[in-house]
């Protein structure tokens, strides 16, 4: 369809509340759907009707499509189709899950509904009498059946003629044979999960056909592996371009995969606590179902294994100081350190108690611990209750010929000459001295900006790479920057010097917590101290890999599994030959994407896309924002979003003076809506599935440089502001134009999608 055009059309077609088809080389297309634009009942034609080419010749400065395949990195590009090569970028994974019921719904007891955390719009409903919430799950609520029947249903987000991952916590109460996760199909279930009385062991199988008992392949978890009321977790793996089932239980891999050749694709929903077989719905499940998750793709055995973590730290630790009550080193390694005059305090991280070091007191390990002439790791979480504008080092490594190390946060961007730094002048800061020598030059590595916070656990690590000469600092387990500079490195530990009485000394470094500071036998020396508790100090020769920096962050009183920031490859909002094939990216509510140029006072535009969304949380759409990422903006503005009512809304600020229109009412059905917005001489204008629903007389906006984002942005302040910046939901066709598009151009687009 792609290839009809219209040219002599483009004077416009009637629509009033019709469907119109239109017919080229023999073939019927249905072009127009029962559309009345306000304002104006002339639809322009396009010289397409696919969807996007008639938005390149629409003439966007960028159109982000969403076709773009997953990725497992922290950022990835978002292709451009304008023909601008203006590519946007993922701020975030976008492998998550298709559907997921984190089944809190418990934890309230109201409502047959659970949400669709994923972004996906599939939520759950409770089918079945004796089908409820439970206040008790794996975390907080969960989905319980205690006899009789009942079960969750949702729509299906996966296709089982292809890769996929089901994952759920499961709690059997009595001694039985049932299903607690399957997607269905019209006479069976293409895949289960199952626990089996008789072997009390976990089941996956798979079928070959949509059939009243169609040939089954199964895996089969290793013996006693399914406990009754104990929370275990369960994830089934469909591995098809090699044909393998796998299954995992408590994040370990069970026996040898199976090998299955034959699939299909199960369309009738998914269930979590029945299944479906010869064409009935049975396998009931008693006991209690949290945290269900399924991906279109395999997961591996180390996302597996982030399922069930340990919460152990990562292994071959130098020194582990937790400061439970104690300077005990629990590495094994006896190198504990002495408290210097601080004390315990229960205001902690982990464990029973955090050290306090008030005043000009720390703690300390005599002698030095790090060899800092190699690579090496240090990590803390620090509680500070008062920061300024002076150093307060966490952890540092000092000898008598200067700071080698420290770790903490820089107050007043003072350094000595000849020092290298990235990031802003203060915050939390990782420093090396580049020499053994009073006042070296320093290699600093800052936050780009300061976004260190009083009375808030922060976790910092610095990492020195002593083949590359990179150091790098990580907040809350999160790069921030990196510096990477030749110098020769030097080893702070114990060493003879001249010391004040002109005599061979030996002076005794330190690894201090809390502030720096040495010993000589002339005096010993102190400065930089923290005001606050320190907790978790830990200290390693080595560069800590990616997977142990996600490690040291697991809280095991606050995890609730692995998180996720999107899902690319999610059914797009297109439809029709040609162009059904176009995905769409699902966001869940905690990242989005963003256009790496910067913009000032963008104007006249239009901001379009489609979305789909069942959220009751609200967010961003499309917004301009003075940063790329993140929510602290104090300038924000140009926004499209769904406000705390579920309403579609598009606010200016012309003089930080907020101007507003809305649509009259929700548009968290699930559907997929076309949303677009304009501002410039004909004023402010919203469209909500090709109408015309809202205008405003006000023609600018607030001038200020920045960025446009998608999926997020600050709402702080914005009228019926919802109670999530971030969208949960999925957004596809994402286009910006230097122009206010006509009424006529958007109604075309909307109606294009079919």
């Amino acid at each position: 369809m792609g290839g009809l055009r219209w040219p002599a059309l483009r004077t416009g077609l009637v629509a009033f509340g019709m469907v119109l088809m239109l017919s080229a080389t023999g073939t019927t297309y249905a072009a127009f759907s029962a559309i009345t634009p306000a304002g104006s009942a002339v639809l322009g034609a396009a010289s397409s009707f696919d969807y996007d080419p008639i938005v390149v010749d629409a003439g966007p400065q960028f159109y982000l499509r969403g076709d773009d395949a997953q990725s497992a990195t922290s950022s990835s590009a978002a292709a451009d189709t304008s023909g601008n090569n203006s590519p946007g970028v993922y701020d975030g994974r976008t492998d998550g899950p298709s559907t997921w019921w984190k089944l809190n719904e418990g934890a309230g007891g109201a409502g047959t509904v659970t949400a669709d955390s994923s972004g996906a719009a599939a939520p759950g409903t409770l089918a079945g009498a004796n089908a409820a919430w439970s206040a008790s799950g794996k975390y907080g609520a969960s989905f319980s059946v205690s006899s009789g029947v009942g079960h969750v249903t949702g729509a299906s987000r996966v296709r089982t003629d292809a890769s996929f991952s089901v994952a759920a916590w499961l709690y059997p109460a009595s001694d039985h044979s049932g299903a607690a996760v399957a997607q269905i199909g019209g006479a069976s279930s293409a895949f289960m999960i199952k626990r089996d009385a008789g072997s009390d062991r976990w089941q996956f199988l798979t079928t070959a056909a949509d059939t009243a008992a169609p040939a089954v392949t199964q895996m089969v978890s290793n013996a006693s592996s399914a406990p009754l009321n104990t929370w275990t977790h369960v994830l089934a793996v469909y591995d098809d371009p090699n044909d393998k089932l796998h299954l995992y239980v408590d994040g370990a891999a069970q026996g040898a995969p199976a090998t299955a050749t034959a699939d299909w694709n199960a369309t009738g929903g998914l269930m979590a606590g029945a299944s479906r077989w010869a064409g009935a719905t049975g396998d009931q499940w008693l006991g209690r179902i949290d945290d269900v998750r399924i991906f279109r793709r395999a997961l591996s055995a180390s996302e597996a294994a982030t399922f069930a973590p340990s919460f152990a730290p990562p292994a071959t630790a130098l020194s582990r100081w937790e400061f439970d009550n104690n300077c005990n080193d629990s590495s094994g390694n006896g190198r504990s350190c002495a408290n210097g005059g601080g004390g315990y305090t229960t205001t902690r991280h982990l464990g029973s108690h955090a050290y306090n070091a008030p005043g000009n007191n720390a703690a300390y390990h005599e002698g030095g611990v790090i060899n800092t002439a190699s690579s090496f790791s240090v990590a803390a979480w620090v509680y500070p209750t008062a920061l300024g504008a002076a150093d307060r080092v966490v952890v540092s490594q000092s000898n008598a010929q200067g700071v080698n190390f420290q770790l903490g946060y820089e107050g007043n961007g003072s350094y000595p000459a000849s020092s290298s730094r990235v990031g802003a002048a203060t915050g939390w800061s990782f420093q090396m001295a580049v020499s053994a020598s009073t006042n070296a030059a320093r290699k600093v590595v800052n936050t780009s900006a300061n976004t260190a916070q009083l009375n808030t656990w922060t976790h910092l690590l610095g990492t020195y790479d002593s083949a590359t000469d990179t150091l790098r600092l990580y907040v809350d387990g999160v790069l921030q920057n990196s510096l990477s500079e030749a110098f020769t490195q030097w080893d702070s530990r114990n060493h003879t010097v001249i010391n004040c009485f002109f005599f061979f000394w030996k002076e005794t470094a330190f690894t201090s917590v809390g502030r720096t500071g040495y010993l000589t036998a002339c005096d010993d020396t102190w400065a930089d101290y923290v005001t606050g508790p320190i907790d978790q100090v830990y200290l390693y020769q080595r560069v800590l890999t990616s997977d142990e920096i996600a490690q040291l962050m697991l809280d095991p009183n606050t995890f609730t599994g692995p998180q996720h920031q999107m899902a690319a490859e999610q059914a797009g909002a297109l439809t029709g030959a040609g162009q059904s094939a176009s995905t769409a990216v699902a966001l869940t509510g905690v990242s989005g994407a963003y256009h790496p140029t910067q913009r000032v006072n963008p104007g006249p535009f239009t901001i379009e896309c489609f979305l789909r969304t069942t959220a009751a949380t609200g967010g961003a759409v499309i917004g301009f924002a003075g940063s790329a990422t993140g929510t602290a903006d104090a300038d924000s503005g140009r926004t499209l979003y769904i406000d705390s009512t579920g309403r579609l809304a598009f606010v200016v600020k012309p003089g930080g003076v907020e101007k507003r229109v809305a649509s009259p009412s929700a548009v968290t059905d699930g559907a997929w809506r076309h949303a677009a917005a304009s501002l410039g001489p004909a004023g402010m204008t919203l469209y909500l599935d090709g109408v015309r629903i809202a205008t405003d007389p006000t023609t600018t906006a607030k001038n200020y440089a920045g960025y446009w984002r998608v999926g997020g942005n600050n709402l702080t302040g914005y009228t019926n502001a919802p109670p999530n910046h971030y969208l949960v939901g999925t957004i596809d066709e994402v286009a910006l134009y230097d122009r206010q598009l006509t009424d006529n151009e958007i109604s075309t687009h909307a109606i294009a999608r079919s």
